[in-house]
């Protein structure tokens, strides 16, 4: 199922803002420091993309942007301190599948509704998933792993940085087509769940590509397959799920800016024209790609979109399942 936000669309389409937004001018904003929250542990892939956004705003606006890593609940931790935070436009989410599309169809009394209590900023970029494991264990390529999971039933343990994120339900997927049985172990982020490979507490994770590219590339993780469509430039010769031996396997992910809903639509607009604008940045580009992301560039309402079809989308996954919130 494609989960991933794919449109590379015309900057400049009208905003879709929530009902009721605060109407003062942006006057000069930011006069303070700005915050954006992180929902998983610092190192990780969603640490490492909010920390170069932070940096070059702060280059923009000549002001301090702070970020606050803010783990747990799989994203719900963050989400909820966004949600309930001024609509002032200093305290913003970098949200991205799992606290915007996932929990929803998980958490039975959720403190937030991602559709009424935010106001999408800009998506930021597209990011897949790749299957690594470790020395420990003996399978060489995806249909080996298959084969060694099939006949060491529950043996297997895969982590992800936190319920309801990418990379376990990367895993809750694969489990169903490979008829696998495998136990998840959820931890607060993408670092420790890959700390947690390297020092075999775990066998396998579906990781967000940059928070183990580096550990691929020295040897000290094996990559066997990435959830993509297709290959990923910074892991040639790595293929998709799909060509070995899954063909209706696809699982990718989106990370992008929110406010809390009724924050000014002037503030809304600097802000996605400031971040678009970064992203078009030839350093920035170049950073985002040796990370193995994909920038995106489209109209805020297209994100609003995405989130509510993605929460349709997932609950089908979700159901059929049979997930339940750990």
């Amino acid at each position: 199922m494609k989960t991933a936000f794919t449109a590379c669309l015309i900057f400049g389409a009208t905003l879709l803002l929530a009902p009721g937004a605060d109407a003062q001018p942006v006057g000069n904003y930011p006069n303070h420091p700005v915050k954006i929250i992180s929902p998983f542990a610092p190192g990780g892939a969603t640490d490492i993309l909010a920390r170069i956004l932070a940096q070059k705003l702060g280059e923009a606006w000549n002001q301090t942007v702070i970020v606050d890593n803010k783990g747990g609940a799989g994203g719900l931790i963050a989400g909820t301190a966004v949600a309930r935070a001024e609509r002032d436009g200093y305290t913003l989410l970098l949200g991205s599948v799992g606290p915007m599309e996932v929990l929803p169809s998980l958490v039975k009394k959720m403190p937030y509704d991602p559709e009424k209590d935010f106001a999408p900023i800009a998506m930021l970029v597209n990011v897949e998933n790749v299957l690594v494991v470790n020395d420990r264990v003996p399978a060489k390529s995806l249909p080996e792993l298959i084969a060694y999971g099939r006949a060491n039933p529950g043996l297997l343990k895969f982590g992800s940085s936190g319920i309801a994120t990418t990379g376990h339900l990367a895993g809750e997927v694969f489990k169903q087509q490979a008829g696998v049985d495998m136990l998840h172990v959820p931890y607060r982020g993408g670092a420790p769940a890959a700390s947690a490979l390297l020092a075999g507490d775990i066998d396998m994770i579906f990781s967000t590509v940059p928070s183990v590219v580096q550990f691929v590339k020295s040897g000290r993780l094996r990559a066997l397959a990435v959830t993509a469509e297709n290959q990923i430039e910074i892991l040639p010769g790595v293929q998709p799920i799909r060509k070995l031996g899954l063909p209706g396997y696809r699982v990718a992910s989106w990370y992008g800016l929110l406010a809390p809903a009724g924050t000014a639509p002037a503030i809304i607009e600097k802000i996605h024209a400031d971040v678009s604008r970064i992203l078009l940045m030839p350093e920035v580009k170049t950073a985002l790609l040796e990370q193995g992301w994909t920038t995106v560039h489209a109209p805020t309402a297209l994100m609003t979109e995405q989130i509510k079809t993605g929460i349709r989308d997932w609950k089908i996954v979700i159901d059929k399942a049979g997930l339940k919130a750990e």
